[in-house]
C-alpha cells in the first residue's frame, strides 16, 4: 500500500471513530447543511473570501484601532446608558417652566447629568 493511500485510510478511520460520537455527527452534519445554504446563497465565496489571510490582516487593521478599542472596552457602559435613557425616555415628561429648570439645576443628579453632556459637548468639539 503507498503511503498517500495508507494516510487517506488512517483519516477515514479517525473520522469513522470520530462520528460514533453523536455529538460529533450532528456537528457536523449541522456544517455541512450551513455550507450547502452558503453555497445555495452564494455567501459561500463571501467567507472563502473573508477567510483569506490578506484580507483578515486588512480587516484587522482597520477594525483593532486604539479608538474602536476604547470604544470595545467602554461598550458595557455605553449600553447602561442607552438603557437608561431608554427608559427615561419612556416615562411620561410633564412640561418644565424656567422656574422648574432653575429649581431642577438644584438636583445634585440633574448636576451630574449636566456635567457629563458639559463634557460630552467638549468632546465632540474637539473631533
Amino acid at each position: 500500500m503507498s503511503e498517500h493511500a495508507a494516510g487517506s485510510l488512517q483519516g477515514i478511520e479517525r473520522l469513522a471513530s470520530l462520528l460514533e460520537d453523536p455529538k460529533a455527527a450532528e456537528a457536523l452534519a449541522r456544517l455541512l447543511e450551513t455550507a450547502v445554504k452558503l453555497e445555495e446563497s452564494g455567501l459561500l465565496d463571501l467567507v472563502e473570501a473573508l477567510a483569506d489571510e490578506k484580507v483578515i490582516r486588512s480587516l484587522s487593521e482597520l477594525l483593532l484601532t486604539p479608538g474602536s478599542l476604547r470604544l470595545l472596552d467602554n461598550l458595557d457602559k455605553l449600553l447602561d446608558i442607552a438603557g437608561t435613557a431608554a427608559e427615561a425616555l419612556s416615562q411620561p415628561a410633564e412640561p418644565v417652566g424656567l422656574s422648574g429648570l432653575l429649581r431642577a439645576l438644584g438636583d445634585p443628579e440633574v448636576q451630574r447629568g449636566l456635567g457629563k453632556l458639559v463634557g460630552l459637548l467638549r468632546a465632540l468639539g474637539r473631533a
